[in-house]
């Protein structure tokens, strides 16, 4: 049995008080699938970017396995 090897790259932006996420997912050649989450930062929360990554990040590996 011959091992693959895929890897997924995570593309994180923020502006304001968005945060969108983009997971690409390469298996192989030229063939890639992207996954993409979002996260807002609700104005009465204080400003903590890690949350917002997290949340988009994991929302983005969720869109890609869906």
């Amino acid at each position: 049995m011959k091992a693959k090897e895929w890897s997924v790259e995570l593309y994180i932006t923020e502006e304001g008080s968005d945060t969108v996420a983009q997971a690409v997912l390469f298996s192989g050649g030229e063939k890639r699938t992207t996954g993409r989450g979002h996260a807002r930062r609700n104005p009465a929360d204080r400003e903590v970017p890690e949350i917002g990554d997290e949340l988009a990040v994991s929302r983005a590996l969720a869109d890609l396995a869906g």
